[in-house]
């Protein structure tokens, strides 16, 4: 094999179908399972369904939120497309669905009950905050950084 069909082989199979759909999806998949409950018992047939909801949830997260370049990765401009575009695509929906897990992941009341206590030090309270902010940043930061890369091209 030569480094061209090496290079096909990573952006088309892994890059292009795998990784653009599939990891996305997992954030989805295990942010939606602890409101979904399914036995987990057999291994293979529960790697199976995650590996299928994930990717489901993945190609659905960009007809959703990303409906213009699905429908472009679809057609004959996908022979053109290069790493850069997938990559920027995989950092748009790896932020999209960091935040949409973020929507789901806050519990305010929690957070609250943490400062209710009568505890001098709220130590705990506000490293989960501080968490909770860091998370939403880094989904901003990456979505930004797809929106950004859209307007150059």
């Amino acid at each position: 094999m030569n480094n061209e069909k090496i290079n096909a082989f990573f952006n088309d199979i892994v890059l292009n179908k795998f990784v653009l759909n599939f990891v996305p999806g997992l954030i989805l998949f295990f942010t939606f399972s602890s409101f979904v409950n399914f036995s987990v018992s057999d291994g293979l047939l529960s790697l199976l369904i995650i590996v299928i909801f994930s990717w489901v949830l993945g190609m659905l997260l960009e007809m959703v939120f990303f409906k213009k370049v699905y429908h472009t990765r679809r057609t004959e401009k996908e022979a053109n497309s290069n790493v850069n575009e997938h990559l920027n695509l995989l950092y748009g929906k790896l932020g999209i669905s960091i935040l949409i897990a973020c929507l789901f992941w806050i519990d305010i009341e929690a957070i609250m009950n943490y400062f209710d206590r009568s505890y001098k030090d709220h130590t705990e309270a506000v490293f989960i905050v501080i968490k909770f902010l860091v998370v939403v940043l880094t989904g901003i930061f990456l979505y930004l950084h797809y929106l950004k890369s859209r307007i150059k091209d």
